[in-house]
């Protein structure tokens, strides 16, 4: 579900200090003290899953399928989703009621089916549904890991599950920005080199919290360029012997077999000006990362030019979400969440949901 899922506009709700009741905290949370000690056991696999992490659109999907595909390993889409409800924070704790009212509307929690168990404690019922999302794809449990992409929201994941391995996946800025404007989900490249470059700080932070044991890096080019290389590194790393499976994801997918030009394609999708907008917010994080910049003169960004650079952005998103689900829906969107009409939203919602899972199919 990684392509159509989306992106996250709203700020990311951070770490949650959940409670059941009044003056009860999860008893589930990890100090902060113990996420990067070490264990002398190893773990059963789902207390130590595997977690592929970056920003969307970095290759996240196909690396998956590949791990997937693999037969000691079950991937179960996403995850990042169950930490995205910044309407249910009152005073940086998570109010219970509003976030299971916001869960049951949720288009993942209703394509996977899931359930909810009002009594568990934020981590329980996030675990929970893990779980559930596990036995979905493995009916059996008959593999022996199990892993999931999460797009945001690393440290709560890392919170939740200290033993967890990440896999971080990074791609050229400048193609996840084609692909963002491609989708609609983005207006420009300004506001894509802001995100990019956010999600790329976000794990730069979180990684430092996590063992070096439990983590390792891949360049989507490399993937791309190297991938039985590649998979046999990240079958070492998971634990698991490698397996060609990997590489034939594609024979009962609807995806496309490996391509090295997959690398590379802003130079044709981008126009000049999204690449010096991308560059001017981002150019030393494509520095820092090995991409090397385009050679177009540098885009001096004053003050005025950054508030035309949000109006563009916020108009071409909301036209391409006007385009995707009708203007009639785009608008009721809107106004009951300005209005803040919660039983009004919530239908709106599974009206989306359905329009989106339309386009699954």
């Amino acid at each position: 579900m990684a392509g159509t899922v989306g992106l996250a506009r709203h700020k990311p709700l951070g770490i949650l200090r959940a409670r059941h009741k009044r003056g009860s905290m999860d008893e589930a949370a990890t100090p902060s003290s113990s996420i990067s000690g070490a264990h002398s056991a190893t773990p059963p696999p789902i207390d130590a899953p595997i977690f592929l992490v970056g920003c969307t659109r970095s290759g996240t999907t196909v690396l998956s399928l590949m791990l997937g595909h693999h037969p000691d390993i079950a991937f179960v889409s996403e995850l990042e989703w169950v930490w995205d409800c910044a309407s249910a924070r009152r005073h940086d704790e998570l109010d219970l009621s509003a976030y299971h009212a916001w869960l049951t509307t949720h288009r993942a929690y209703l394509f996977h089916s899931l359930s909810l168990d009002r009594a568990l404690s934020f981590r329980a019922l996030t675990r929970d549904l893990f779980e559930q999302l596990r036995k979905t794809h493995d009916p059996s449990l008959a593999k022996s890991h199990v892993g999931c992409q999460v797009h945001r929201h690393y440290e709560e994941a890392l919170r939740t599950w200290p033993r967890a391995r990440f896999i971080h996946i990074v791609r050229d800025g400048r193609d996840v920005c084609a692909s963002w404007i491609k989708f609609g989900w983005l207006g420009n490249g300004y506001e894509a080199g802001v995100r990019w470059k956010g999600a790329l700080l976000e794990w730069e932070r979180v990684k430092e919290l996590i063992p070096e044991a439990q983590r390792t890096e891949v360049r989507f080019e490399t993937l791309i360029q190297e991938p039985e290389a590649e998979i046999r590194r990240l079958c070492a790393f998971t634990g698991v012997p490698y397996d060609n499976r990997t590489l034939r994801y594609h024979e009962d997918t609807s995806y496309e077999p490996i391509d090295p030009k997959q690398a590379g394609k802003w130079r044709k999708q981008l126009t000049q000006r999204e690449v010096q907008l991308f560059e001017a917010v981002a150019g030393e994080a494509l520095l820092a990362n090995g991409y090397a910049l385009s050679g177009q003169p540098a885009l001096p960004i004053r003050p005025w030019d950054r508030a035309l650079i949000e109006l563009d952005d916020k108009f071409k998103h909301h036209r391409a979400r006007a385009k995707r689900y009708g203007s009639p829906l785009w608008l009721a969107d809107i106004a009951t969440r300005v209005l803040k009409l919660n039983a009004l939203q919530d239908r709106v919602r599974l009206h989306m949901n359905e329009i989106e899972n339309a386009r699954l199919r």
